[in-house]
This record gives C-alpha cells, sequence and structure tokens, in this order.
C-alpha cells in the first residue's frame, strides 16, 4: 500500500498510521510541519518516505520499529527530532541536519544496521541512549559544536572502533561508551568531565595519568591498556 497525503492535512493524531504493516512507502505534502507522535510506529513494510522542506517537527516514536526503513532523508527544515523517533528502525545511514540542536534521548536506539551517521555542525547535545545498541556503526565523528554527551549515548554500540570527539565536549555521562567492545581509539579534548566506567578498559585511568591532556588514545591489541599517541 502506498500513501500519498492531500495538500493540508497533518500528522498531529498521535499513532494515526500505527501499525499499518502494508503501508510501503509515503510521499508527504509540502504544507505538513509536523509529524505527530508514534504516527508511523509498527509501520514493519515501510521502506520509503519522503519529506518535503515544510517539517519542522519529527514527533516521538514516529518511526519506531519501521523495521524496513533503511533509507531516509532528513531535510533542512527540521528543528527537532523527538524521542525515539527512529528507534529500532531499519535504517542504514542518516545525516543530521544542521538546524537541529540535540539528539534526543534514545533517537536512534537499537537502529542495528545504522552503520553510517553524520551530524550536524549546530548539535550541542547528545542526549541518552541516542544511539545506544547501534552494533553495525563504527566510527562517529562528534562535531565541535556539542558540549555534552549524556549517559548511554553509545553503549552497546559493538562495532564502534573509531570515536572523535570535539573541542567543546565537557561533560560525559556515566555509561557513554560503555560496552564498546571494539572501540580501539578515541580522540577527546583535554579536561573532559568523566568516570571510570564511561569508556571500555582502562581508558579513564590513561586519561587522568596523562593529566587530562586532549589527544589521541589507543587501546591496545586484546587488551584492556590504553596509552596516550
Amino acid at each position: 500500500m502506498q500513501l500519498a497525503t492531500e495538500y493540508g492535512m497533518e500528522f498531529q493524531a498521535s499513532g494515526i498510521f500505527s501499525g499499518c504493516t502494508s503501508l510501503k512507502s509515503v510521499i508527504i505534502s509540502n504544507s505538513v510541519t509536523s509529524i505527530g507522535e508514534m504516527a508511523f510506529s509498527g509501520c514493519t513494510s515501510l521502506a520509503s518516505i519522503i519529506m518535503p522542506n515544510s517539517v519542522k517537527n519529527i514527533g516521538v516514536g514516529a518511526f519506531l520499529d519501521c523495521t524496513s526503513l533503511a533509507s531516509v532523508t532528513i531535510p533542512n527544515s527540521v528543528t527537532s527530532i523527538r524521542q525515539r523517533a527512529f528507534a529500532d528502525s531499519g535504517i542504514t545511514s542518516v545525516t543530521i541536519p544542521n538546524s537541529v540542536t540535540s539528539i534526543e534521548g534514545g533517537t536512534f536506539g537499537g537502529c542495528s544496521s545504522l552503520a553510517s551517521v553524520t551530524i550536524g555542525r549546530r548539535v550541542t547535545t547528545i542526549e541518552g541512549s541516542a544511539f545506544r545498541g547501534c552494533t553495525s556503526l563504527t566510527s562517529v565523528t562528534i562535531p565541535d559544536s556539542v558540549t555534552s554527551i549524556g549517559y548511554g549515548a553509545f553503549e552497546d554500540c559493538t562495532g564502534l572502533a573509531n570515536v572523535t570527539i570535539g573541542n567543546s565536549v565537557t561533560e560525559i555521562s556515566s555509561e557513554a561508551f560503555s560496552g564498546c567492545t571494539s572501540l580501539t581509539s578515541v580522540t577527546i579534548p583535554g579536561n573532559v568531565s568523566m568516570g571510570h566506567y564511561y569508556f571500555p578498559g582502562e581508558f579513564y585511568m590513561a586519561y587522568i595519568s596523562n593529566n587530562y591532556a586532549g589527544g589521541t588514545y589507543i587501546r591496545e591489541s586484546n587488551s584492556d591498556y590504553w596509552w596516550k599517541e
């Protein structure tokens, strides 16, 4: 089944198309400004959605459990992507536009096929569990605009090998990179507030033993030991 919305139609009602398992594609008219809470959640056959530049808000859980949705283009008009908007979906890559300032809690959590993420240069906050369990993600670059990384933001991203953290980050919350068992390289600014179990292995000990110095830290092969490059 295909859906092409009519001019003037809005998606404000909660769960308006939730659970429509035969829905395969959606074309949204250019009058729509908001995609409401749980609007397409559980649409397990949905493989294509076209969002116009009129859309400003993608609601809580809007595409939750859309397991066939492999690709989505978020227009530059979007300023708000709410909690769990794309959680447990099938997306393989995503670009957060520069119009977005916060990646909210669990937005892409459980997207096990997500292999590529580009974070917009106006994002200041990555909230808790934003990318938790994105097991296909191998590398992430956090731009200089970001100041804080929330609880468990990248927890259990078991394929994540390389992380570059922008120079404006001052706080990394508990478990942010916990369970990232493949992590071997972290580039981080100096004097970041964090604790012992925020990265795997003995990263924290290496960081404090180098007087919280910024730079690239390398994890020794098959070891918990980290050293500063």
